[in-house]
C-alpha cells in the first residue's frame, strides 16, 4: 500500500512540472523599448541687410596737350599826340595804285609803310584800304595804328582815334585791312583826309618808336567822289 502511494505522488509531481500557465486575454506583454529618434531643430534667423552706398567713380579728364599758345598782349597806351607834320611827298605806283610813305616820316624804326590806295569810301569802291608795314627795329613786336578824319575844307584838327592792332608774321612784317565802315560814325566826313600814325611797341608794352603823322595822302569820302 505504501508503494502505491509513492507512485501516485510521483505521477502528481511530474504532472505539475509539465503544466505551464496559458496567458489570459487580459495579460499585457511588457512594452518593447523604442530607441529615441534624433530631432532636427531648424532655427530661422532674420538678417537685416543694410545696403552700403555705391562707390562713386572719379573720372580723371584726359588732357590733350596742344601746341602752346601765346596770350594776347593787352596794351594801355596813352593817347597819341600829333607829331611834327613834315611835307608829304608820296610815291605812287601806277600799276597797282599802291602809295608809299616817304622815308622822312618813318620815325627811324620803320623800314617802309605802304597803302593799297590813296582813297577809300563808305559807299563806293574801294571800301577797304590795306596797310603794309615793315620794321627796321626788331625790338618792335606789335604795331598799333591811330587815325583822324580831317575835313579838307576845315581848319579844325580832330584828336587821334585808336584804329587797331596790325597782324604780324613775327618776322618784321605787319599788315591790316581797314574798312571805311570801321571809322566811328561821329568821325565820318563827306570829303576828308584820312590821316594815320603807326606806333611800334615791344614785348613789355613799351613804345619803341612811331611814325610822324602821315597826312594828306589818303582821301576819305562817304558818297562816291565826283
Amino acid at each position: 500500500m505504501k508503494k502505491l502511494v509513492l507512485i501516485a505522488l510521483s505521477l502528481t509531481l511530474a504532472g505539475c512540472g509539465a503544466f505551464q500557465p496559458v496567458p489570459t486575454a487580459t495579460s499585457t506583454p511588457p512594452p518593447t523599448p523604442i530607441p529615441p529618434t534624433a530631432q532636427v531643430i531648424v532655427v530661422t534667423s532674420l538678417v537685416t541687410v543694410i545696403p552700403t552706398q555705391a562707390p562713386t567713380k572719379t573720372f580723371t579728364p584726359t588732357v590733350t596737350l596742344n601746341a602752346p599758345t601765346v596770350p594776347p598782349i593787352l596794351l594801355t597806351l596813352e593817347a597819341v599826340s600829333p607829331t611834327s607834320e613834315a611835307a608829304t611827298t608820296s610815291t605812287v605806283t601806277p600799276e597797282t595804285g599802291e602809295v608809299g610813305v616817304p622815308a622822312s616820316l618813318l620815325g627811324g624804326v620803320f623800314e617802309s609803310v605802304t597803302f593799297s590806295s590813296n582813297r577809300f569810301s563808305l559807299r563806293c569802291e574801294p571800301q577797304t584800304i590795306h596797310f603794309e608795314v615793315r620794321i627796321s627795329d626788331m625790338h618792335i613786336s606789335l604795331v598799333e595804328f591811330y587815325y583822324r578824319v580831317r575835313g579838307k575844307t576845315s581848319t579844325f584838327t580832330p584828336d587821334w582815334t585808336r584804329g587797331g592792332t596790325l597782324e604780324t608774321d613775327n618776322a618784321g612784317r605787319f599788315w591790316l585791312d581797314y574798312a571805311a565802315s570801321d571809322v566811328v560814325p561821329d568821325n565820318r566826313k563827306a570829303d576828308a583826309w584820312f590821316e594815320v600814325e603807326f606806333v611800334g611797341v615791344n614785348n613789355l608794352t613799351q613804345v619803341v618808336g612811331r611814325t610822324e603823322a602821315i597826312t594828306e595822302l589818303i582821301s576819305y569820302t562817304i558818297d562816291c567822289p565826283e
